[in-house]
């Protein structure tokens, strides 16, 4: 297919030490492949401390402190400048965001009132919707701030109007996992807390893409997944500084006021994949020669080159239609749905895969989100997420095998 002449463009990043498996694996919204480093990690973990970590003995004191770095690492790597990381106070883990939402939805049941209002952002994957709308069973209001269809992102006005009426929690994506679209997130803190209310983000689809800064957004709790940082399979959930102590006890009950974070940690962690998140800092360090900051700058840099490469090539295949605004920009991440008039999403999934390319299509457990943008949630749509490593070589084949998988339906 015809290319514009910007492309293809180098990707001046070296490519991250990643596991490969000999397909091009373009779902990184639904999950990296996890660093080397992480596997051997895990693997070390488990040869020297093949027990539960705790304090009842020397090894599994030696593996709770093993497990410590890792936890070290998920806490610098929410504020990445270095000014500040969460202490044990302040950073819950868990298996997923979405395990971790619900948990904090549990604590903060008991504390809400009937009548009580929550405002949930209509761009929301639903790990950050349906635990709050379980809390409608006990009188609470969960209110849609709703999208705006052409752009797929809601406006900062609407909510400020819904914010004239007291609520207790506004709960809002960083940046869609349809539509890739990043929200201001501390615009939104500032209207709500000035209103009165709370701020609870899902951070998982932003945190591959961007430097995290959760106390420079002023948010009340943050939550996003290492398993889509290039990391294992857990979750890091940020709370704002004596909020946790004031919640009731969501685990054992003999855990004591001050058992910080195990009272929110129902089950514990598995000590190998919290440890094995503590290459994850030097991974993105390495990219910006010692500074995360500098690190994470790159991978903007690179991911915008790759962002506005596919947005092109999609506008240039018939009967293609890119969900939310079709314009590469810095408030875009390099998350893009996509419909394809006449091609069912499962046959185009099922026709890149026999060319070992991996793209993901459904609803990406973001309904809502497609309903507004005029699609089906039942038939869903295609979606394409890249990250930092991979090459505007990759996304040429993507776009090659695309148009040649879509000319052969018509």
């Amino acid at each position: 297919m015809a290319r514009t002449a910007h492309l293809p463009h180098p990707n001046t990043l070296p490519l991250p030490p990643v596991v490969t498996c000999g397909w091009l694996l373009l779902d990184n919204a639904g999950g990296t492949p996890p660093l080397r480093s992480v596997l051997a990690d895990q693997h070390q973990y488990l040869e020297r401390w093949p027990l539960l970590a705790g304090r009842h003995n020397s090894l599994a004191s030696a593996a709770a402190e093993a497990a410590a770095e890792g936890r070290q690492a998920l806490a610098t790597l929410c504020q990445a400048d270095g000014s500040r990381a969460p202490g044990p106070g302040e950073l819950v883990l868990g298996n997923s965001t979405t395990q971790l939402m619900e948990v904090l939805a549990q604590a903060l049941a008991p504390t809400l009132r009937p009548g009580e209002r929550i405002i949930v952002s209509g761009a929301e994957h639903v790990a950050n919707l349906t635990p709050w709308l379980r809390l409608s069973r006990q009188g609470v209001r969960v209110e849609t701030w709703p999208l705006d269809p052409s752009t797929g992102a809601p406006q900062l006005d609407t909510l400020a109007m819904m914010l004239e009426q007291p609520a207790r929690l506004v709960c809002v994506t960083h940046a869609s996992n349809v539509t890739g679209s990043v929200l201001p997130i501390a615009d939104i803190s500032r209207l709500a807390h000035a209103a009165g209310a709370l701020v609870c983000v899902d951070g998982v689809a932003y945190a591959p893409h961007a430097a995290l800064a959760v106390y420079d957004w002023d948010v009340d709790f943050y939550a996003w997944s290492a398993y889509k940082v290039f990391g294992p399979h857990c979750a890091a959930l940020y709370a704002r500084e004596g909020l946790l102590a004031g919640l009731p006890n969501t685990s054992h009950e003999f855990h004591t006021a001050d058992a910080l974070p195990a009272r929110f940690e129902p089950g514990g962690v598995a000590g190998e994949l919290v440890y094995a998140c503590r290459s994850l800092p030097t991974y993105f360090r390495s990219l910006g020669e010692g500074s995360l900051i500098s690190g994470f700058a790159r991978v903007v840099q690179a991911e915008r080159l790759l962002t506005r490469q596919l947005l092109e090539g999609l506008a240039r295949l018939p009967g293609v239609r890119v969900l939310g605004d079709p314009a590469p920009g810095p408030q875009r991440l390099p998350i893009v749905s996509f419909t394809v008039e006449g091609a069912p999403p499962g046959e185009v999934v099922a026709a890149l895969g026999r060319a070992r390319i991996n793209i993901r299509h459904g609803h990406f457990y973001a309904p809502r989100t497609l309903a507004v943008c005029g699609v089906d949630p039942q038939t869903g749509a295609l979606r394409v997420s890249l990250t930092h490593r991979q090459t505007a070589k990759e996304v040429d084949r993507l776009l090659d095998v695309l148009a040649d998988t879509l000319a052969a339906t018509r």
